[in-house]
């Protein structure tokens, strides 16, 4: 085990930054496997001497906070991604910009011509899955750590719920938009509430995550049919709005949005609840 450890220890995850699919994939499932390692009572590395069980459960955090900041954060916070409300069409040949009107209360969305580069749409269609399954990975792991958490929960919170909120803004686009067609996964895409809850507890409100809120907000009413929100959605809202010095106007409008969502929220899983009961208490960061 040592020798493995050493081997993942001197590996260039930086050089992971900028790939998806396998690559992408093989390296959360790295992170995984020594979170795996670190939570259970049964580590090899128990039977070592004392000397060299801590370095080696050192090399393992280090190489979970290189894995971090180089495949998983590095591209949740790549521009197509946390900077705009950027959609692409499904030949890749065309991509607009949802720009919101100036007036929060008079929310209006009006489509513009995007400037990404070749480069950029490669990501975004190469990752999309990528992401999805890396916050769904990296939430619990975080939350139910039992070792020192060398990972910021704050951070991972914030960066999670930008991506989320923005990807799920692109997906009202698509309602409304079929010919969009690469975000119709995001359709299928689901998170736990007990998910929800763990952001909300440590995120930090930014901009970004107001601008894609007040873009799913006038898109719904834009729709048709209304969306089924995941269970947990309209709370965790409801929580970062809270954190929001908005006008009371604008408020009300949110909270009459969510009221009517709410009741076609989907019901929250028994077995969520479940794991809920054993939460572990979040662990201090050293980042």
């Amino acid at each position: 085990m040592e020798g493995l450890i050493n081997i993942l220890y001197h590996y260039n995850w930086p050089h992971f930054q900028r790939f998806g699919g396998f690559r992408h994939f093989w390296a959360l499932r790295v992170f995984k496997w020594i979170h795996d390692q670190l939570n259970t009572l049964e580590l090899p590395i128990l039977f070592l001497p004392d000397e060299l069980r801590t370095t080696i459960s050192q090399k393992m955090l280090d190489i979970m906070v290189q894995i971090y900041h180089g495949p998983i954060a590095s591209l949740l916070s790549e521009t197509p991604f946390s900077d705009n409300l950027c959609v692409l069409h499904k030949t890749y040949t065309r991509s607009v910009n949802l720009v919101l009107g100036s007036s929060p209360n008079e929310v209006e969305i009006t489509e513009g011509d995007s400037d990404l580069s070749f480069a950029d749409i490669n990501i975004i269609r190469n990752t999309i899955n990528d992401y999805f399954s890396t916050i769904s990975t990296i939430t619990p792991i975080l939350k139910h750590a039992k070792y020192c958490q060398v990972i910021s929960a704050s951070h991972w919170s914030t960066l999670a719920a930008e991506f989320y909120l923005h990807m799920t803004a692109k997906n009202q686009y698509h309602r409304l938009h079929p010919e969009f067609k690469s975000y119709s996964r995001l359709l299928d895409a689901t998170f736990t509430a007990s998910g929800f809850d763990f952001w909300l507890l440590h995120v930090n409100p930014t901009q970004k995550m107001l601008l894609a809120l007040r873009a799913i907000r006038c898109l719904c009413y834009k729709v048709p049919e209304k969306w089924q929100a995941p269970a947990g959605f309209c709370s965790l809202v409801m929580g970062l709005l809270q954190k929001f010095q908005l006008e009371e106007t604008e408020c009300s409008k949110f909270y009459s949005w969510l009221e009517d969502l709410k009741q076609q929220e989907q019901p929250r899983l028994m077995d969520e609840q479940q794991i809920d009961e054993f939460d572990v208490e979040p662990q201090t960061s050293h980042l």
